[in-house]
């Protein structure tokens, strides 16, 4: 599988990576290659929420066999939605109401 990056500067191949991962203090998704060299950030999100979110929908992707993936963009509506065990998305909404 090829994973384009979400800003569409790096394609990565996955069979060269070791690890694809969730940043633990930042909303950035990094890539480990097999070879000798830095991580390779794929995406970089407002908040670690939404890092979540485009990792989720870059692990449907492979489990549904896709040869080609574009990470979502921190703008992409999708991320302001909840992932369902049916893999559909539901959008998160509130009604504006505080106690």
């Amino acid at each position: 599988m090829l994973i384009i990056s979400e800003n569409e500067e790096v394609i990565v191949n996955v069979d060269n990576c070791t690890n694809i991962y969730i940043h633990k203090e930042y909303g950035r998704i990094l890539c480990e290659k097999t070879v000798n060299s830095p991580h390779c950030e794929l995406g970089r999100y407002d908040t670690k929420e939404k890092a979540r979110r485009a990792f989720g929908i870059l692990v449907n992707a492979m489990l549904d066999g896709k040869q080609v993936f574009k990470l979502p963009g921190n703008d992409d509506e999708r991320l302001n939605t909840s992932l369902r065990n049916n893999g559909g998305f539901r959008t998160l909404q509130t009604n504006g109401k505080t106690k």
